[in-house]
């Protein structure tokens, strides 16, 4: 049976109940539109109003409306033609009645950042274990884990790094934070780096990429000095393409890399911060942060998260792992830059 159900369209001939859930106007409209299934089928509850261009997010107290999987933002056609921060507790769902473009300069950014996860990050984590102290000595704390596992943290000495916590469910959400380093001297253990959020692009008619949609964990911060372990990477969110219409350019990035860990500190240095899941205009490995012992790489492209390495000092933080990016519904991602890959 064809799902009638993955798209709610636009121009419903009669008031099927298969159509539109909900019913349809005299002339034919669906009184609810939809995109996706199943899980991660999204409803609108009204009509936008219009066209947007899209600025900054705030997912907390600027969503249009609120279904059980995140905040919407919605309009009739919707771009993105500028850097646009997305942040707040929910994840990000934008969803145009007719076409959402995003242009070449136009990046949706819902990476784990510095001070905070992107949207919607770091809700139903499963549990790391925390990294150990003993004689003076820290543990690195472990990676995120999100679709794939984070990577365990190194040891520092006689103290045992994190282990990371299990790899959660492929359904829409953000990213989960890694786990700080565990102090050798007072307050040197690194902090872990934030998760990145979630975002979900619908559209009833189409959607057209040129440019980035960026959800990558933060790396994990370095070590202070006296043997502190490094703080773990975070991991990738989650970015979901609904539409029966997909076109995209090559410049296009989709990215939920995991964050490098940081390193672990000597007795006098201090261990490097992680780099960050998403860095420049290219795809590339997050690197752990050098140090006494050197931060695990986070999870890119197929390669998975790293753990941290190990040593007398303070150690080494694992990498986070990766999200997920998936479409539903027409076409592919093929010709854009994704990492990792799409399912």
């Amino acid at each position: 049976m064809v799902k009638l159900l993955l798209f709610g369209l636009a121009a419903c001939t009669t008031a099927n109940p298969a159509f539109c859930p909900t019913g349809a106007t005299a002339d034919g409209a669906c009184i609810v539109e939809c995109v996706g299934d199943g899980a991660e089928q999204v409803c609108l509850q009204a009509t936008p109003p219009g066209p947007k261009t899209l600025t900054n997010v705030d997912t907390t107290n600027g969503c249009d409306e609120l279904v059980d999987l995140g905040c919407v933002i919605a309009g009739t056609d919707i771009t993105i033609a500028s850097h646009i921060t997305v942040r707040g507790s929910r994840p990000l769902i934008i969803l145009a009645t007719g076409t959402l473009t995003i242009t070449a300069a136009g990046i949706v950014d819902a990476n784990g950042a510095g001070d905070q996860p992107g949207a919607g990050g770091n809700v139903a984590c499963a549990p790391a274990v925390a990294p150990a102290t003993a004689m003076m000595h820290g543990g690195g704390g472990a990676g995120g884990s999100s679709a794939t596992g984070g990577g365990n943290g190194g040891n520092g000495g006689m103290a045992m790094g994190g282990t990371a916590g299990a790899s959660t469910s492929t359904t829409f959400h953000g990213g989960c934070n890694g786990d700080d380093g565990a102090d050798g001297g007072p307050n040197t253990g690194g902090a872990g780096g934030f998760g990145g959020g979630g975002v979900y692009l619908g559209a009833i008619h189409a959607i057209a990429i040129s440019g980035s949609v960026l959800v990558s964990g933060g790396g994990g911060a370095g070590a202070k000095a006296q043997r502190g372990g490094g703080g773990g990477g975070g991991s990738g969110g989650a970015i979901v393409v609904a539409t029966p219409m997909l076109t995209v350019a090559t410049t296009a990035r989709l990215v939920a890399n995991g964050g490098g860990g940081g390193g672990g500190a000597g007795g006098g240095g201090t261990g490097v911060t992680g780099t960050a899941g998403t860095t420049s205009t290219t795809i590339g490995e997050p690197h752990g942060g050098l140090g006494a012992a050197f931060g695990g790489s986070g999870a890119y492209a197929t390669k998975p998260a790293a753990g941290g390495l190990t040593s007398t000092d303070g150690g080494g933080g694992g990498g986070g792992g990766a999200g997920s990016i998936r479409v539903l519904g027409g076409g592919s991602l093929a010709g854009a830059q994704v990492s990792p890959p799409a399912s």
